[in-house]
């Protein structure tokens, strides 16, 4: 890999003179999500960075970072894995999320990606895959 393969070379992460604890917090998280940014390979064909997104805390506020980050011509994929996509917490959680983060980012192009486990497994006991 070489540096032209990477699209972001730099990102601007404000810095208030004061730093309340939650300011302080979100600024070291914007810091950290910045830095991981700017070593992801980009493909110049998709336009996108994928994040896996169960819907939780966690992963909700990396897709919020993300979001608050990313060039705006840049489009967020969430994907989102299921064992059990019929009764899964994982699954509500996240299309609950997704929709918070529309509603919150009504100019960038984001989109949830459910993938389920048996289709995976299914794949995985292929023959060709052994």
């Amino acid at each position: 890999m070489k540096p032209s393969d990477y699209r972001f070379t730099k990102l601007q992460v404000d810095k208030p003179a004061q730093t309340p604890p939650l300011e302080k917090l979100h600024q070291l998280l914007s810091e950290a999500v910045s830095k991981r940014i700017l070593t992801i390979p980009f493909d110049k064909e998709t336009n996108s960075v994928l994040c896996m997104f169960s819907g939780g805390l966690d992963s909700t506020i990396l897709a919020c970072l993300l979001a608050d980050l990313l060039p705006e011509d840049i489009n967020l994929e969430l994907i989102n894995v299921s064992f059990s996509p019929s009764d899964s917490p994982d699954r509500i959680t996240s299309i609950l999320s997704y929709y918070e983060l529309l509603e919150r980012n009504k100019k960038r192009q984001i989109r949830l990606i459910c993938a389920d486990q048996y289709k995976i497994t299914d794949l995985m006991h292929d023959s060709h895959l052994k």
